[in-house]
């Protein structure tokens, strides 16, 4: 039978490099546990040589146990953290808690079919973008096409062997380490501008992401409330300027999403990430910027 490897949308994804088209970030969502005002300060030094993430966090989601146990070796081996759930519910509570880099999912399962499943990862506040895996015995085009409609991004044919399991991972790996890119938050302790209703104050940042960044200012800003923010980054230098939104507050600190942002500014804040927390995959090229 033909190895079918497929992606969703084709025009995403390089299936020879596994590389993501760059594409505008998101909004960071206020429930973020990134926004945890406990995250400590580091220096320059540790921000270039930090390596948070050194490998994938996958759940796979199969109720036949040799093919979850050789799922679990085989990306294991390829250096991933592997979370198995044997039936629906189980997977269910896991991705209404965990925040995944990628989620394997069989179809046929006895208390769930998987598209109920996928449809729930895509309206979960913690894995509604993270990259879903089909993997079924089905081969028919009506079935791909269902997948790819609840919100799968690739589907893999059973059987499954370490070889096939193997090509897909090394495809699909820099599609998950993107979407971790677009979600993750990094300290950033920089001065800054926020600016809101003409009056501009000096403030910190605690933290960023591609979506948006924690600040701590002495101004009594609201939820909803719109600003613009100045600051530099760190070893590049780069000036940012952008538009957010307060989404978050708790005492002088607020989380803000970014809500406008030219090309430039959302790259170099992309890079920024990329370097302090995938430097050796940046290099290798994995993860490709601008």
């Amino acid at each position: 039978m033909e190895e079918i490897l497929t992606c969703w949308p084709p025009s995403q994804v390089s299936r020879k490099q596994g590389r993501r088209i760059p594409r505008s970030a998101g909004p960071c969502d206020p429930k973020d546990p990134g926004e945890d005002s406990s995250i400590p300060v580091l220096t320059e030094t540790e921000l270039r040589g930090s390596a948070l993430m050194l490998s994938l966090k996958l759940l796979v989601v199969e109720d036949d146990a040799p093919s979850s146990e050789l799922m679990g070796e085989v990306l294991t081996s390829l250096k991933a953290r592997v979370w198995s759930a044997n039936d629906g519910q189980n997977a269910a509570s896991l991705i209404n808690r965990e925040t995944f880099d990628g989620i394997f999912l069989d179809l046929e399962m006895p208390d769930m079919h998987g598209f109920d499943l996928a449809r729930n990862i895509r309206q979960s506040l913690w894995n509604r973008s993270t990259p879903i895996v089909i993997v079924t015995g089905h081969d028919e085009r009506s079935t791909m096409q269902q997948a790819f409609a609840v919100g799968a991004t690739f589907f893999l044919q059973k059987p499954i062997d370490r070889r096939r399991l193997t090509t897909l991972f090394r495809a699909v790996r820099g599609v998950m380490l993107e979407n971790r890119l677009r979600h993750v938050r990094v300290p950033l302790r920089a001065d800054l501008t926020c600016t809101h209703d003409s009056t501009t104050v000096p403030g910190i940042s605690w933290n960023l992401s591609q979506g948006g960044i924690l600040i701590e200012i002495a101004r009594n800003l609201k939820v909803g409330d719109e600003v613009r923010l100045s600051f530099r980054l760190p070893v590049s230098g780069k000036q940012i300027e952008g538009f957010g939104q307060v989404v978050w507050v708790s005492g002088n600190r607020r989380g803000v999403r970014f809500t406008k942002m030219n090309p430039q500014c959302s790259g170099a804040i992309k890079d920024f990430i990329a370097e302090v927390e995938l430097p050796d995959c940046v290099k290798d090229g994995l993860i490709h910027s601008r």
